[in-house]
């Protein structure tokens, strides 16, 4: 019995259905929202690695995404390896993580902000000083 991937047309998510070889076959159904206008995908092909070699290609792919403390890296890499190893961790992950990222990229801006003016604080209470020595 053949196993094929679908993707949902209508939510996006991708999922396996075994197909049955006798007349008595179901049609294969969203198993997030209950669609049926699915797209037939191309399945993967495997390749048997040890997992040491996976996570060395791994390792070094993300390296060269970026930053690894910069949020925007952690979210490719995050989509990276969920491709890598089938989809698993769904779009509600992503959706959370690309909050995440903005949450964190929201306080970084702000916390620049804020040493910025202080910095602007203290040289100009630096400059008062000067100009009331002379």
């Amino acid at each position: 019995m053949p196993i094929y991937e679908y993707r949902c047309l209508s939510c996006g998510k991708v999922f396996s259905h075994l197909h049955g070889v006798t007349q008595d076959h179901s049609d294969p159904v969203c198993p997030r929202c209950g669609g049926t206008n699915l797209k037939r995908l191309m399945s993967r092909f495997a390749r048997i690695r040890s997992e040491e070699e996976m996570l060395e290609n791994l390792t070094a792919v993300v390296e060269r995404l970026g930053d690894p403390e910069d949020p925007k890296t952690l979210l490719k890499a995050t989509k990276l390896m969920s491709k890598h190893f089938g989809d698993e961790f769904g779009e509600e992950v992503f959706e959370e993580i690309e909050h995440e990222v903005e949450r964190e990229l929201s306080r970084s801006k702000e916390e620049r902000e804020e040493a910025e003016s202080g910095e602007e604080e203290s040289s100009s209470s630096e400059s008062e000083e000067t100009s009331d020595l002379s």
